[in-house]
């Protein structure tokens, strides 16, 4: 008697569980990292100003929007529902807004740099700290200041040939009596009004001269940091050079009222004397009035001449201020 084998059990089927999706939390820690990113560059670069903040967000989101499409297609795409491709999109965008960035960030370190190198700089020792400065900007002001220094010394020099000794001997009670010294000062009043209109013509192209060479001595400084020094010399360019010019206009006209002052002794030769206090007395009274009125436009141009001289220090000193982190 043949006894059959007994049937074989079925086998127990195996069933391969599908991989789960990465919990939510990591996707949202993922982006949360993603924008701390856009956050510092908002900080270290723009000091958190709404402007800056609201750029780097936008900024970041738009260079999120293809990588995050392309993750969702390969995604869709694989049998296995992985977050990893969102996970590299992330990285990409990251990695691309910080290459996007660098230059902003460079400038933003050397420009902390520099604020550390000049904190407790004073008017006086600020220049020695801007000629050991190695950082970018320092360097750069240095430079600026060099060219400053060499046309602010031009520009004195046209200054100082209006303001000088012979003024002062022209006013002299010696002179004023003398008729061969009055003319002798008569003509170079005339010398200094001549060369105060031509003044005006030297001071345009002094400035002209200035910002060429500003341009030329940056040419190796970030374009956004030389740009900005242009447009900061543009914007102040006209203050100044009117300040300069108003300068040299007062003189202008200080030398025109002692001119005529001279006119009127010459014509009046030998009928007045100066008494202890320098006044001038006249023995015809018709000469009286238009001296003392030339006196007084001349004494309101050295007043004039005075209150430029004290706001061209003042811009000065602002100008230095700029330059030394508070």
């Amino acid at each position: 008697m043949t006894v059959a084998d007994p049937s074989p059990e079925p086998a127990e089927q195996l069933h391969i569980a599908s991989p789960s999706p990465a919990p939510r939390y990591r996707m949202a820690i993922a982006f949360a990292l993603y924008y701390l990113v856009p956050l510092w560059i908002a900080w270290f670069v723009y000091d958190f100003s709404t402007d800056g903040l609201v750029a780097e967000i936008a900024e970041s989101t738009g260079a999120l929007v293809i990588p995050a499409l392309i993750a969702t297609a390969v995604r869709l795409r694989s049998k296995r529902k992985s977050n990893i491709p969102f996970y590299v999109a992330i990285a990409v965008a990251a990695f691309g807004i910080i290459s996007g960035n660098q230059n902003r960030i460079s400038d933003a370190w050397d420009a902390n740099a520099y604020h550390r190198v000049m904190a407790g700089a004073t008017p006086e020792n600020y220049r020695d700290r801007l000629a050991h400065s190695q950082t970018r900007l320092g360097k750069t002001f240095y430079t600026v200041i060099q060219i400053s220094e060499i046309s602010a010394a031009k520009m004195g020099s046209i200054l100082t040939a209006l303001d000088d000794q012979q003024l002062g001997d022209a006013l002299t009670s010696e002179t004023l009596l003398n008729r061969d010294k009055r003319s002798h000062a008569k003509q170079l009043m005339k010398e200094k009004m001549e060369f105060a209109r031509a003044a005006f013509a030297q001071i345009e192209a002094l400035y002209t001269d200035m910002r060429k060479d500003v341009d030329a001595k940056l040419a190796g400084v970030p374009d956004g940091a030389k740009k900005s020094f242009l447009i900061g010399f543009d914007e102040a360019r006209p203050k100044n050079q009117r300040l300069i010019e108003a300068y040299v206009a007062n003189y202008a006209d200080l030398y025109k009222h002692l001119l005529t002052m001279l006119d009127i002794l010459d014509a009046n030769d030998g009928r007045f004397f100066i008494r202890q206090d320098g006044k001038v007395i006249f023995t015809d009274n018709a000469s009286i009035a238009p001296y003392n009125q030339e006196t007084a436009d001349l004494q309101r141009d050295a007043a004039n001449i005075q209150e430029i001289q004290e706001r061209m220090v003042a811009v000065r000193n602002a100008g230095i201020k700029k330059m030394i982190p508070q």
